[in-house]
């Protein structure tokens, strides 16, 4: 019975066709999705150790923390995508985390600025792979009154990539040189080390995929392409550049953050990379993973209570108070504010990545769900990926002119990307809802 019962959970289908194990599929997601960020986030609390050990600048490094990943994520997108939606998503998923785990273990082998470039090039490639493919499988295994929450659960798995990254990556970071974990043996370099060990624990998230649903395409259904979606989707142009341009806009100041914020109280508030790590990892873990799921959670509730407009509602709040944390952390005099500051910053970081997931999810017909979040995707890393940390790091090299220039730096970044996307976002609340309208009408609802 037991076995019997695990089967159940994992493969069964209700009579509209819905996984009744749909939770099981979305935690193993947001397990990948852990791994995922932590593969990414890692190299933010190594700023000094990498750039003593392969000589960087602060531009360089900023470089390798967005537009190298930006690179492979912005041109393979689509057909990532395209192989997304004409089904096989959970082998794209497991071949995404296999080869971003191995582009994270080529970072900590790389002996040059071009290996670590190279290798960050391999891990937007791998990631590149699992957003599509994940969020297409959540919407069709999902029941349709618990999507939000789903994709919240999803996002979960972001902060807790994070906090593994920070916390144990800040802490290799603040060794001494010569440090070895063993008694005996090589000395490994400590940033080394933790992608060394960042590796591995993608490499173990994947043996769960398997077990996952499938996510094959409905009915197999020739899948539309790229201008078919466009030409389909044109009608609601507008809503679309709205909801995708305010999270850009939005992830700009997410990217600005989560690359500098821990650099920032190491030059302007006199913590250790270690001591950074740990405030930074457990407020994305503890307040990231209670953020992501309340968004979810909130949005399902407001949309009960007739508020159609509601993640972009509550992607209008999470953009305020990651700016009111970042300037808290800049401007305070007071130490306790700073780093509070820090942590309601660092806790809301996920909150875009929910509220994009369900806009786009909400008003896209399934056929083409995955390919506009690819599409999305692509925008987001070429615009705020590429973008985010190396506007901190310019700022903060060639207008303030020291390295504790950070901090203003990063400040003036977040205040002008937040104030495009609370404009884009307010702006376009009515098209939304329209496009919603007509989804609803396609299928039925209300």
């Amino acid at each position: 019975m037991g076995r019997e019962r695990a089967i159940q959970l994992l493969n069964p289908t209700d009579p509209q066709g819905r996984d009744r194990g749909w939770l099981w599929t979305v935690a193993v997601l947001a397990a990948c999705h852990a791994a995922a960020l932590a593969a990414f986030q890692l190299l933010n609390v190594m700023v000094e150790p990498v750039k003593r050990a392969l000589a960087v600048s602060d531009t360089q490094y900023s470089l390798i923390q967005g537009l190298a990943v930006a690179i492979f994520a912005s041109v393979l997108g689509l057909p990532a995508a395209r192989l997304a939606d004409r089904g096989g998503r959970r082998a794209i998923v497991l071949a995404g985390v296999l080869i971003w785990s191995a582009g994270t273990l080529g970072c900590g082998l790389a002996s040059s600025y071009a290996m670590l470039f190279a290798a960050r090039m391999l891990v937007g490639f791998g990631e590149v792979l699992l957003f599509p493919a994940a969020l297409s499988i959540i919407a069709q295994v999902t029941p349709p009154a618990r999507l939000a929450r789903a994709v919240g659960l999803f996002a979960c798995g972001g902060p807790i990539g994070t906090a593994i990254a920070l916390a144990g990556g800040g802490w290799l970071a603040s060794r001494p040189a010569g440090w070895s974990p063993w008694a005996q043996g090589p000395v490994v370099e400590p940033w080394r080390l933790a992608f060394g060990l960042c590796a591995l624990f993608g490499l173990a998230v994947a043996l769960f995929v398997p077990t996952i649903a499938k996510g094959t395409a409905a009915g197999g259904a020739r899948q539309p392409s790229l201008m078919e979606t466009l030409r389909a989707l044109a009608p609601q142009a507008p809503a679309y550049l709205g909801v995708s341009g305010g999270m850009i806009a939005l992830t700009v100041a997410v990217y600005a953050t989560a690359s500098w914020a821990p650099t920032l109280l190491v030059r302007t508030r006199g913590a250790t990379y270690a001591e950074a790590g740990r405030l930074t990892g457990l407020s994305a873990m503890l307040g990231g993973v209670a953020v992501a799921w309340l968004c979810g959670l909130c949005i399902d509730r407001l949309i009960q209570a007739r508020r159609g407009e509601a993640a972009l509602m509550v992607g209008q709040g999470a953009a305020l108070g990651i700016v009111t944390g970042v300037v808290a952390a800049v401007v305070s005099p007071d130490q306790g504010v700073a780093l509070a500051g820090t942590a309601v910053a660092y806790a809301l970081l996920g909150a875009p990545t929910v509220v994009a997931a369900t806009a786009l999810q909400q008003m896209t017909p399934a056929p083409f769900q995955a390919q506009v979040m690819a599409l999305h995707l692509v925008l987001l890393n070429l615009l705020a990926l590429s973008t985010g940390p190396t506007f901190v790091a310019l700022l903060t090299e060639h207008v303030f002119r020291t390295p504790a220039g950070v901090a203003p730096a990063l400040a003036a970044v977040d205040g002008a990307a937040v104030a495009v996307a609370m404009l884009a976002m307010g702006l376009v609340g009515p098209r939304f809802l329209a496009a919603r309208r007509a989804i609803a009408a396609q299928d039925g609802g209300t």
